[in-house]
Protein backbone atom coordinates (compact mmCIF):
# COMPACT_ATOMS: atom_id res chain seq x y z
CA UNK A 1 0.00 0.00 0.00
CA UNK A 2 1.39 3.79 -1.24
CA UNK A 3 0.85 6.24 1.16
CA UNK A 4 1.44 10.05 0.26
CA UNK A 5 1.90 11.84 3.85
CA UNK A 6 1.36 15.75 4.25
CA UNK A 7 0.91 15.55 7.69
CA UNK A 8 3.06 17.32 10.39
CA UNK A 9 3.68 17.65 14.24
CA UNK A 10 2.10 14.90 16.14
CA UNK A 11 -1.53 13.84 15.15
CA UNK A 12 -0.82 13.48 11.14
CA UNK A 13 1.88 11.45 11.63
CA UNK A 14 0.98 9.49 14.32
CA UNK A 15 -1.56 8.08 12.06
CA UNK A 16 0.91 7.38 9.16
CA UNK A 17 3.28 5.80 11.36
CA UNK A 18 0.92 2.79 12.46
CA UNK A 19 0.15 2.63 8.63
CA UNK A 20 3.91 2.59 8.15
CA UNK A 21 3.93 0.01 10.94
CA UNK A 22 1.12 -2.28 9.09
CA UNK A 23 3.47 -2.61 6.67
CA UNK A 24 3.14 0.55 4.01
CA UNK A 25 5.16 2.64 2.23
CA UNK A 26 4.70 6.04 3.45
CA UNK A 27 5.93 8.77 1.88
CA UNK A 28 6.30 11.70 4.17
CA UNK A 29 5.95 15.26 2.42
CA UNK A 30 8.35 18.01 3.98
CA UNK A 31 9.01 21.55 3.82
CA UNK A 32 12.02 22.93 3.18
CA UNK A 33 12.74 23.50 6.42
CA UNK A 34 11.45 20.06 7.68
CA UNK A 35 8.95 19.04 9.72
CA UNK A 36 8.30 20.91 13.30
CA UNK A 37 9.26 18.29 14.82
CA UNK A 38 12.07 17.71 14.16
CA UNK A 39 13.07 20.27 16.58
CA UNK A 40 11.37 19.06 19.47
CA UNK A 41 12.65 17.36 21.97
CA UNK A 42 13.88 14.71 23.90
CA UNK A 43 16.88 15.49 22.25
CA UNK A 44 19.49 12.54 21.96
CA UNK A 45 22.76 13.51 20.48
CA UNK A 46 21.35 16.61 18.58
CA UNK A 47 18.17 14.70 17.34
CA UNK A 48 14.37 14.07 18.25
CA UNK A 49 13.99 10.81 19.40
CA UNK A 50 10.09 12.06 19.32
CA UNK A 51 10.37 12.87 15.81
CA UNK A 52 11.98 9.32 14.80
CA UNK A 53 9.21 7.82 17.03
CA UNK A 54 6.58 8.91 15.28
CA UNK A 55 8.30 8.87 11.25
CA UNK A 56 10.23 5.76 11.33
CA UNK A 57 10.12 3.66 8.62
CA UNK A 58 8.69 6.35 6.05
CA UNK A 59 10.36 8.06 3.57
CA UNK A 60 10.98 11.84 3.75
CA UNK A 61 10.54 13.99 0.09
CA UNK A 62 11.42 17.50 0.95
CA UNK A 63 10.12 19.72 -2.09
CA UNK A 64 8.58 23.35 -2.21
CA UNK A 65 4.61 22.84 -2.77
CA UNK A 66 4.41 26.61 -3.24
CA UNK A 67 6.65 25.62 -6.26
CA UNK A 68 4.04 25.01 -9.32
CA UNK A 69 6.42 22.05 -10.44
CA UNK A 70 6.92 20.64 -6.92
CA UNK A 71 2.91 20.58 -6.88
CA UNK A 72 2.86 19.31 -10.47
CA UNK A 73 4.77 16.36 -9.10
CA UNK A 74 2.55 15.62 -6.07
CA UNK A 75 -0.09 15.37 -8.41
CA UNK A 76 1.61 13.01 -10.35
CA UNK A 77 2.36 10.89 -7.46
CA UNK A 78 -1.04 11.10 -5.91
CA UNK A 79 -1.84 8.60 -9.01
CA UNK A 80 -0.16 6.40 -7.91
CA UNK A 81 -1.29 6.13 -4.07
CA UNK A 82 -3.62 4.77 -2.32
CA UNK A 83 -3.86 6.52 0.58
CA UNK A 84 -3.32 10.66 1.09
CA UNK A 85 -3.46 12.06 4.21
CA UNK A 86 -3.19 15.58 5.37
CA UNK A 87 -3.55 18.06 8.28
CA UNK A 88 -3.23 21.64 7.13
CA UNK A 89 -6.47 24.07 7.27
CA UNK A 90 -9.08 23.76 5.41
CA UNK A 91 -8.61 25.46 1.89
CA UNK A 92 -4.82 25.12 1.93
CA UNK A 93 -4.74 21.46 -0.17
CA UNK A 94 -7.09 22.93 -2.58
CA UNK A 95 -4.96 26.21 -3.24
CA UNK A 96 -2.23 23.68 -4.05
CA UNK A 97 -4.64 21.71 -6.36
CA UNK A 98 -3.85 18.71 -4.34
CA UNK A 99 -7.68 18.59 -2.54
CA UNK A 100 -10.13 15.52 -3.14
CA UNK A 101 -12.23 16.85 -5.74
CA UNK A 102 -9.00 17.64 -8.12
CA UNK A 103 -7.12 14.07 -7.00
CA UNK A 104 -10.03 11.59 -7.17
CA UNK A 105 -10.63 12.85 -10.67
CA UNK A 106 -7.42 10.96 -11.97
CA UNK A 107 -7.18 8.47 -9.16
CA UNK A 108 -10.71 7.33 -8.53
CA UNK A 109 -9.63 4.81 -6.00
CA UNK A 110 -7.60 7.37 -3.57
CA UNK A 111 -9.06 7.54 0.11
CA UNK A 112 -8.19 10.90 0.93
CA UNK A 113 -7.73 11.89 4.48
CA UNK A 114 -8.24 15.25 5.96
CA UNK A 115 -7.40 15.90 9.79
CA UNK A 116 -8.25 19.24 11.28
CA UNK A 117 -9.28 21.24 13.99
CA UNK A 118 -12.61 21.55 13.35
CA UNK A 119 -13.61 20.15 10.38
CA UNK A 120 -13.82 21.60 6.92
CA UNK A 121 -16.85 23.14 7.17
CA UNK A 122 -19.04 24.87 9.68
CA UNK A 123 -17.98 28.32 11.09
CA UNK A 124 -14.45 27.68 13.12
CA UNK A 125 -13.42 25.48 10.36
CA UNK A 126 -10.53 27.60 8.90
CA UNK A 127 -9.85 28.81 12.58
CA UNK A 128 -6.00 27.95 13.18
CA UNK A 129 -6.16 24.71 15.68
CA UNK A 130 -3.24 22.92 17.60
CA UNK A 131 -4.34 20.22 20.43
CA UNK A 132 -3.99 22.47 23.01
CA UNK A 133 -6.73 24.75 21.46
CA UNK A 134 -9.07 22.05 20.63
CA UNK A 135 -8.50 21.14 24.65
CA UNK A 136 -10.03 24.32 25.52
CA UNK A 137 -12.69 24.35 22.87
CA UNK A 138 -14.14 20.99 23.69
CA UNK A 139 -15.12 21.56 27.24
CA UNK A 140 -12.49 19.12 27.71
CA UNK A 141 -9.96 21.43 29.86
CA UNK A 142 -12.92 22.98 32.18
CA UNK A 143 -13.90 20.01 32.86
CA UNK A 144 -10.49 18.51 34.07
CA UNK A 145 -10.39 21.95 35.89
CA UNK A 146 -13.70 22.12 38.06
CA UNK A 147 -13.05 18.49 38.96
CA UNK A 148 -9.54 20.16 40.11
CA UNK A 149 -11.75 22.16 42.38
CA UNK A 150 -11.37 25.26 39.60
CA UNK A 151 -8.05 25.22 38.93
CA UNK A 152 -7.70 26.06 35.36
CA UNK A 153 -3.96 26.45 35.80
CA UNK A 154 -3.41 22.46 35.58
CA UNK A 155 -2.31 21.84 32.38
CA UNK A 156 -2.35 18.69 30.58
CA UNK A 157 0.92 17.45 29.48
CA UNK A 158 -0.66 14.77 26.99
CA UNK A 159 -1.77 16.22 23.48
CA UNK A 160 -4.77 13.87 23.80
CA UNK A 161 -6.88 15.57 20.68
CA UNK A 162 -3.58 14.73 18.32
CA UNK A 163 -3.00 11.22 19.92
CA UNK A 164 -6.78 10.17 19.73
CA UNK A 165 -7.08 12.11 16.40
CA UNK A 166 -4.69 10.03 14.80
CA UNK A 167 -5.88 7.10 15.78
CA UNK A 168 -9.61 8.08 14.36
CA UNK A 169 -7.93 8.87 11.13
CA UNK A 170 -5.86 5.45 11.68
CA UNK A 171 -9.89 3.69 11.85
CA UNK A 172 -11.27 5.74 9.20
CA UNK A 173 -8.89 4.92 6.77
CA UNK A 174 -9.10 1.16 7.12
CA UNK A 175 -13.12 1.66 7.28
CA UNK A 176 -12.50 3.58 3.76
CA UNK A 177 -10.06 0.97 2.04
CA UNK A 178 -12.51 -1.72 3.05
CA UNK A 179 -15.94 -0.07 1.95
CA UNK A 180 -13.08 0.08 -1.33
CA UNK A 181 -12.69 -3.43 -1.65
CA UNK A 182 -16.51 -3.83 -1.14
CA UNK A 183 -17.42 -0.93 -3.78
CA UNK A 184 -14.58 -0.35 -6.19
CA UNK A 185 -13.65 3.44 -5.17
CA UNK A 186 -11.90 5.78 -2.80
CA UNK A 187 -13.34 8.11 -0.32
CA UNK A 188 -12.67 11.66 1.45
CA UNK A 189 -12.80 10.86 5.23
CA UNK A 190 -13.14 14.06 7.18
CA UNK A 191 -11.44 14.12 10.87
CA UNK A 192 -12.23 17.21 13.47
CA UNK A 193 -10.28 16.84 16.63
CA UNK A 194 -13.19 19.08 18.21
CA UNK A 195 -15.53 16.11 17.66
CA UNK A 196 -12.93 13.82 18.67
CA UNK A 197 -12.35 15.15 22.20
CA UNK A 198 -16.52 15.41 22.69
CA UNK A 199 -16.37 11.84 21.89
CA UNK A 200 -14.20 11.21 24.74
CA UNK A 201 -16.53 13.09 26.75
CA UNK A 202 -20.01 10.76 26.63
CA UNK A 203 -20.78 11.61 30.49
CA UNK A 204 -19.38 15.06 30.80
CA UNK A 205 -21.63 15.46 27.01
CA UNK A 206 -24.92 14.25 28.66
CA UNK A 207 -24.57 15.41 32.12
CA UNK A 208 -24.19 19.12 30.38
CA UNK A 209 -27.70 18.58 28.97
CA UNK A 210 -29.52 17.68 32.34
CA UNK A 211 -30.38 20.22 35.33
CA UNK A 212 -29.22 20.20 38.03
CA UNK A 213 -26.07 18.53 36.67
CA UNK A 214 -24.53 15.43 37.90
CA UNK A 215 -20.77 15.23 38.28
CA UNK A 216 -18.77 12.32 38.24
CA UNK A 217 -17.49 10.14 40.85
CA UNK A 218 -13.59 10.66 41.52
CA UNK A 219 -11.15 7.38 41.33
CA UNK A 220 -8.39 9.99 43.68
CA UNK A 221 -4.89 8.78 45.12
CA UNK A 222 -5.44 7.39 48.40
CA UNK A 223 -2.62 7.81 50.65
CA UNK A 224 -0.20 4.38 52.24
CA UNK A 225 3.14 3.96 53.55
CA UNK A 226 5.00 5.28 50.85
CA UNK A 227 3.67 5.83 47.48
CA UNK A 228 -0.45 6.68 47.06
CA UNK A 229 -2.64 3.68 45.53
CA UNK A 230 -6.11 3.73 43.14
CA UNK A 231 -8.96 1.47 44.36
CA UNK A 232 -12.02 0.69 42.04
CA UNK A 233 -14.98 -0.98 43.51
CA UNK A 234 -16.82 -0.35 40.91
CA UNK A 235 -18.99 -3.36 40.35
CA UNK A 236 -21.22 -5.25 43.22
CA UNK A 237 -18.89 -7.80 43.02
CA UNK A 238 -15.37 -5.64 43.32
CA UNK A 239 -17.49 -4.16 46.45
CA UNK A 240 -18.17 -7.34 48.36
CA UNK A 241 -14.45 -8.75 47.14
CA UNK A 242 -13.07 -5.02 48.85
CA UNK A 243 -14.96 -5.37 52.25
CA UNK A 244 -13.69 -8.75 52.24
CA UNK A 245 -10.25 -7.99 51.69
CA UNK A 246 -10.00 -4.71 54.22
CA UNK A 247 -12.18 -6.77 56.74
CA UNK A 248 -15.49 -4.33 56.48
CA UNK A 249 -17.68 -6.74 55.87
CA UNK A 250 -20.15 -4.34 58.05
CA UNK A 251 -20.37 -1.67 54.81
CA UNK A 252 -21.91 -4.48 52.34
CA UNK A 253 -25.37 -4.25 54.62
CA UNK A 254 -24.78 -0.66 55.42
CA UNK A 255 -27.46 1.89 53.93
CA UNK A 256 -24.88 4.27 52.19
CA UNK A 257 -22.97 1.82 49.90
CA UNK A 258 -25.26 -1.39 49.46
CA UNK A 259 -25.65 -0.19 45.90
CA UNK A 260 -23.98 1.08 43.06
CA UNK A 261 -26.61 4.47 43.43
CA UNK A 262 -25.49 4.92 47.23
CA UNK A 263 -22.26 4.48 46.62
CA UNK A 264 -21.62 6.81 44.02
CA UNK A 265 -23.85 9.33 46.34
CA UNK A 266 -21.74 8.49 49.22
CA UNK A 267 -18.28 8.35 47.25
CA UNK A 268 -16.30 10.57 49.26
CA UNK A 269 -17.09 8.56 52.48
CA UNK A 270 -16.39 5.23 50.89
CA UNK A 271 -13.13 6.52 49.53
CA UNK A 272 -12.29 7.70 53.49
CA UNK A 273 -12.90 4.12 54.60
CA UNK A 274 -10.59 2.47 52.16
CA UNK A 275 -8.18 4.77 53.07
CA UNK A 276 -8.13 4.43 56.56
CA UNK A 277 -7.08 0.81 55.49
CA UNK A 278 -4.80 1.64 52.99
CA UNK A 279 -2.60 4.28 55.08
CA UNK A 280 -1.43 1.77 57.29
CA UNK A 281 0.21 -0.11 54.40
CA UNK A 282 2.53 0.44 52.03
CA UNK A 283 1.27 0.29 49.03
CA UNK A 284 3.01 -3.08 47.96
CA UNK A 285 0.88 -4.76 50.03
CA UNK A 286 -2.67 -3.02 49.83
CA UNK A 287 -1.67 -3.75 46.10
CA UNK A 288 -1.08 -7.14 46.50
CA UNK A 289 -3.98 -7.65 49.24
CA UNK A 290 -6.44 -6.27 46.66
CA UNK A 291 -5.65 -7.71 44.01
CA UNK A 292 -5.52 -11.40 45.26
CA UNK A 293 -9.17 -11.25 46.61
CA UNK A 294 -10.23 -9.36 42.99
CA UNK A 295 -10.08 -5.67 43.67
CA UNK A 296 -9.04 -3.64 41.08
CA UNK A 297 -5.96 -1.41 42.49
CA UNK A 298 -2.75 -0.28 41.50
CA UNK A 299 0.18 1.93 43.16
CA UNK A 300 1.23 4.94 41.37
CA UNK A 301 4.16 4.63 38.43
CA UNK A 302 6.17 6.99 36.70
CA UNK A 303 6.58 6.17 33.13
CA UNK A 304 10.74 5.05 33.65
CA UNK A 305 9.05 2.49 36.08
CA UNK A 306 6.31 1.03 34.16
CA UNK A 307 9.02 0.84 31.14
CA UNK A 308 11.16 -1.15 33.42
CA UNK A 309 7.99 -3.54 34.68
CA UNK A 310 8.09 -7.43 33.77
CA UNK A 311 4.88 -7.20 32.10
CA UNK A 312 6.17 -5.31 29.56
CA UNK A 313 8.91 -7.66 28.84
CA UNK A 314 6.74 -9.86 27.83
CA UNK A 315 5.07 -7.52 25.61
CA UNK A 316 4.91 -7.02 22.01
CA UNK A 317 4.17 -3.63 22.29
CA UNK A 318 7.77 -2.02 22.95
CA UNK A 319 10.48 -3.06 20.86
CA UNK A 320 14.32 -2.45 21.18
CA UNK A 321 16.01 -0.56 18.41
CA UNK A 322 19.35 0.00 17.38
CA UNK A 323 20.18 3.15 15.18
CA UNK A 324 21.81 6.65 14.86
CA UNK A 325 20.49 7.85 18.56
CA UNK A 326 21.75 4.37 20.36
CA UNK A 327 19.65 1.74 21.79
CA UNK A 328 16.25 2.13 23.20
CA UNK A 329 12.26 1.36 22.96
CA UNK A 330 10.26 2.00 20.75
CA UNK A 331 6.30 1.71 20.75
CA UNK A 332 4.73 -0.42 17.82
CA UNK A 333 1.25 -0.85 17.79
CA UNK A 334 -1.50 -0.68 20.44
CA UNK A 335 -3.20 -3.94 19.20
CA UNK A 336 -2.07 -7.52 18.64
CA UNK A 337 -2.42 -9.18 15.58
CA UNK A 338 -0.39 -12.49 14.81
CA UNK A 339 0.89 -11.35 11.47
CA UNK A 340 1.78 -8.02 12.72
CA UNK A 341 5.37 -6.83 11.29
CA UNK A 342 7.82 -6.02 13.65
CA UNK A 343 9.08 -2.10 14.05
CA UNK A 344 10.41 -1.05 10.65
CA UNK A 345 14.12 0.73 10.98
CA UNK A 346 14.61 4.27 10.43
CA UNK A 347 14.84 3.55 6.67
CA UNK A 348 14.29 7.34 5.07
CA UNK A 349 13.31 9.78 7.53
CA UNK A 350 15.94 11.67 7.53
CA UNK A 351 15.28 15.20 5.76
CA UNK A 352 15.15 14.31 1.90
CA UNK A 353 16.77 11.04 2.48
CA UNK A 354 13.57 9.76 0.05
CA UNK A 355 13.87 11.96 -2.88
CA UNK A 356 15.72 9.77 -5.03
CA UNK A 357 13.90 6.56 -4.38
CA UNK A 358 10.49 8.31 -4.63
CA UNK A 359 10.99 10.58 -7.52
CA UNK A 360 12.97 7.87 -9.55
CA UNK A 361 11.85 5.06 -8.21
CA UNK A 362 8.14 5.26 -8.10
CA UNK A 363 7.67 8.42 -10.76
CA UNK A 364 10.27 7.45 -13.06
CA UNK A 365 11.96 10.35 -13.38
CA UNK A 366 15.51 10.36 -15.40
CA UNK A 367 18.88 11.25 -12.92
CA UNK A 368 19.05 14.29 -14.65
CA UNK A 369 15.52 15.70 -14.25
CA UNK A 370 16.11 14.80 -10.50
CA UNK A 371 19.23 16.85 -10.31
CA UNK A 372 17.53 19.71 -12.13
CA UNK A 373 15.02 19.53 -9.49
CA UNK A 374 17.60 19.68 -6.80
CA UNK A 375 18.92 22.60 -8.64
CA UNK A 376 16.08 24.35 -9.23
CA UNK A 377 15.54 24.34 -5.29
CA UNK A 378 12.00 22.47 -6.13
CA UNK A 379 13.20 19.55 -4.07
CA UNK A 380 15.78 19.65 -1.06
CA UNK A 381 17.65 17.42 1.15
CA UNK A 382 19.68 17.85 4.34
CA UNK A 383 21.85 19.37 2.51
CA UNK A 384 20.24 22.21 0.89
CA UNK A 385 19.78 25.67 3.12
CA UNK A 386 15.87 26.41 3.26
Amino acid sequence: MLVLDFTRILGGPYCTKLLADLGAYVIKVEPPSGDHYRNRGPFKDGVSTLFLQLNRGKHSLCIDLKNPVGADLMRQLATKCDVLVENFRPGVMERLGLDYSTLKECNRKLVYCSISGFGSSGPLARRSAFAPIVHAYSGFDEAFGRYARNDMSINNPHLVADVAGGLTAFAAIQTALLSRCLRGTGDKIDVSLLEVMLSLQPFEVQAAQISPRQEQILYRALRTLDVSIVVAPTTQENFYALCAAIGREDMRDSDLYNNIRAREQNWNSLTDEIEAWTKLRSADDCEKILVAAGVPAAKYLSTEEILRHPHLAESRFFHKIDDRVGSHLEMGMPFCLGGLPSVKDERKCGLGAGNSDVLCGLLGISSEHFSALLSDRVVFDSESPP
